[in-house]
């Protein structure tokens, strides 16, 4: 006879309150936080990037999953990833390994080589209670302030102009408030050369006239005349591999919805 499942919980939590936009989501597993506990210490990714992407769905072929990222915020330092697939009526999480260097979120490389293992334990879900749990906590809006809501429209308006953008070479990532500068967003985008974080703002009056406007700034103004405030050279084969990784992002956040 099998084992009992497994209960899936999905907490999203704001762990300093002087960032309010910033809550990460806490995967609760029989009610504990397993996987933060896990060595080097642990925390979950942002909702927008493993909630609204569709991370935690499995895929066929299966695919490694970066569920947590090192307690300094950056999946970059390290990340709890596993490997999500789907058995009949359960949903299996198993081979946990932290991987320094190659997750940035959730959705990277879909089988890395390499990586520490974490623990040989696995986890089995029963497949409508964890499919119902993702459901419910991705469609809990609670946690979304009014500079997150502007910036979750923002990657709405931009989305429709993802051809175009990658027609020109840039890729679109995440988006969200500037973290020092009230009023203002920053937009990721892969470009030829690696990361460009671009610096957007709007004194529009309503989060989806803001949306509208800075959206088509993008679209209408060319990449040489953004407003960097970061750019991050990558050689050639991560840029390839980040933009694959935004691709399989956006398919997974279709295949969701």
């Amino acid at each position: 006879m099998s084992a009992a499942p497994h209960v899936l919980q999905l907490s999203i939590e704001v762990q300093d309150e002087s960032r309010p936009d910033y809550p990460v989501v806490t995967i609760l597993i029989d009610g504990a936080d397993v996987l933060g506990d896990l060595d080097g210490g642990f925390i979950g990714f942002d909702p927008s990037e493993i909630l609204d992407t569709g991370a935690l769905l499995p895929a066929d072929p299966p695919e490694r999953v970066a569920v947590y990222r090192c307690c300094c915020g950056e999946a970059g330092c390290g990340c709890v990833a596993l490997i999500i697939e789907r058995d009949g009526d359960r949903i299996r999480w198993s081979d946990l390994r932290d991987y320094t260097g190659v997750y940035n979120v959730p959705l990277g490389e879909p089988a890395p080589p390499g990586g520490s293992p974490l623990t040989s334990r696995c986890f089995e879900f029963d497949a409508v209670q964890y499919d119902a749990e993702i459901r419910r906590a991705s469609g809990d809006r609670s946690w979304e302030t009014m500079p997150r809501l502007t910036a979750r429209l923002l990657q709405e308006r931009l989305s429709e102009h993802d051809d175009s953008l990658a027609e020109d070479g840039y890729h679109r990532g995440w988006v969200a408030p500037h973290w020092d500068a009230p009023g203002r967003y920053i937009v990721e985008f892969i470009g030829p050369s690696g990361q460009l974080l671009v610096e957007l703002a709007s004194a529009a009056q309503t989060p989806e006239a803001q949306a509208a406007e800075m959206a088509d700034f993008i679209a209408t103004t060319k990449p040489a005349d953004w407003n960097a405030a970061y750019r991050h050279p990558w050689p050639a084969d991560q840029v390839a591999e980040a933009v694959a990784a935004r691709r399989r992002s956006r398919w997974r956040a279709r295949r969701k919805s």
